[in-house]
């Protein structure tokens, strides 16, 4: 098997648009297991990861402002988001970020 290749990769997004422009998504990304050698000796395990965005959209005069927040790896799973392959030493793995969160603002200028 290619090293650093799944098999195995789905990715699920839900997204609402609401009443009084709330708009949220919800995704969720799985990765299935992956050989780190060319030896197919050492297996990077499966993960699920899962992200959450929620924001709501505002008119004001030719602008449409929309502040949101969201929440990285909504579950806190633990897993390595980067294989180097072969790496020197066996050191294959890049551990992911934990549970993080952010916020920000989008803003559009309408003619």
């Amino acid at each position: 098997t290619i090293p650093g290749t799944a098999e195995d990769v789905a990715f699920f997004e839900l997204v609402y648009s609401g009443s009084q422009d709330w708009f949220a998504s919800f995704d969720a990304l799985y990765v299935g297991d992956q050989y780190t050698n060319n030896a197919n000796s050492v297996i990077n395990d499966s993960y699920v990861v899962t992200n959450l965005r929620l924001g709501k959209d505002i008119e004001s005069g030719s602008m449409q402002i929309s502040p949101f927040i969201g929440i990285n790896n909504l579950f806190d799973e633990s897993y390595n988001a980067n294989v180097r392959i072969n790496a020197f030493g066996g050191r294959f793995f890049e551990p992911a970020p934990d549970r993080n969160f952010y916020a920000g603002v989008t803003m559009r200028f309408n003619r």
